[in-house]
């Protein structure tokens, strides 16, 4: 658009200079031609002389003898039309906030007399909409001192601190705070409260027969007791404090019942808190040897009681020895 605007300008620059050309022209051919005197006759063009040069011409034509030339006559046969002004001539599409100066027009030979356009040429013209085009925005400035000065604070009235237990959320100039700035609360976080042991169970798959020595013989049991949760899941016993004694009996099932007591073992609260393991799996893990007697089948009934002061839990199942 810049550029169809300059194209634009430089076409009027050059229309405005050729109308001023034809105007000084017009001039000088006006005066040339002023009636001459009745005595004076009627000058012939110089073109005529040059085509006579050559010779005769075939007819002779005499000279006229009247008080208006040729070029009068033929001149005053047009109607005359003055030549509007510069100023006068509307330019056709708004010129540039940098109008070009003569140096930058290709097209036009700018003489001495040459005199730039009126200033009603370089006026912006009004826009579509009827409204004169703004000039391009200029540059920010830097800040001053009225850009870093503080607003005035105002002081708020003096009250009394609430009383204790009264609803203080209504406190005059109380600035309320985003809730995005929950985020930033660096409080430790609340852990959910400890499960609490329901009962116990004991531990099949990982409990049986053990060996205590190099030889192949069984030499007692190991027994693996869960402390669980109402939801059944075995609780890390290192976050609570056991103070419990446990009792472990185990019996032959293909003996008589009289008789069928392999053992009986008892642990304090203190080694009870010595079983503790939590690998492969939560609970105690005991380790006991036979006393006086063997079981004589492949297989043991074992009943764990767990006992404290008020409560007391208990299990019971078979083991495999082999």
């Amino acid at each position: 658009m810049a550029n169809e605007i300059r194209v634009l300008e430089d076409q009027l620059y050059d229309a405005d200079y050729q109308n001023r050309v034809l105007r000084d022209e017009l001039k000088r051919t006006k005066e040339a031609c002023k009636p001459a005197s009745s005595s004076d006759q009627v000058r012939t063009p110089s073109y005529r002389k040059s085509v006579d040069s050559y010779g005769p011409s075939d007819t002779a034509n005499p000279p006229m003898q009247t008080g208006d030339t040729v070029l009068d006559s033929e001149y005053d046969a047009v109607p005359y039309e003055p030549v509007p002004t510069p100023s006068e001539i509307a330019p056709a599409t708004p010129a540039d906030s940098n109008p070009p100066t003569a140096g930058n027009q290709p097209n036009a030979d700018v003489g001495e007399d040459y005199e730039l356009p009126a200033p009603a040429l370089l006026s912006p013209t009004p826009n579509n909409n009827g409204r004169p085009e703004m000039l391009p925005p200029s540059e920010p400035e830097p800040p001053g001192p009225e850009t870093f000065r503080a607003p005035k604070i105002e002081p708020g009235e003096l009250l009394p601190p609430p009383l204790p237990g009264s609803e203080s959320n209504d406190v005059p100039g109380k600035v309320d705070l985003p809730n995005e700035l929950d985020r930033l609360n660096f409080s430790p976080p609340t852990l959910p409260p400890l499960a609490t042991p329901d009962h116990i169970r004991l531990h099949t798959s990982l409990s049986g027969g053990h060996q205590f020595d190099q030889d192949d013989q069984i030499d007692g049991l190991y027994v693996v007791v869960n402390v669980v949760d109402q939801a059944g899941k075995a609780l890390n016993l290192h976050n609570f404090d056991i103070d419990a004694k446990m009792t472990i009996v185990a019996l032959d099932p293909k003996l008589d019942p009289s008789i069928s007591r392999i053992g009986r073992w008892e642990f304090s609260p203190e080694e009870v808190r010595t079983f503790i393991r939590s690998v492969p799996i939560e609970g105690l893990h005991v380790p006991i040897k036979w006393q006086d007697n063997e079981p004589i089948s492949d297989e043991v009934i074992v009943h764990v009681r767990l006992e404290a002061q008020d409560e007391e839990m208990r299990c019971e199942g078979t083991l495999q020895l082999d």
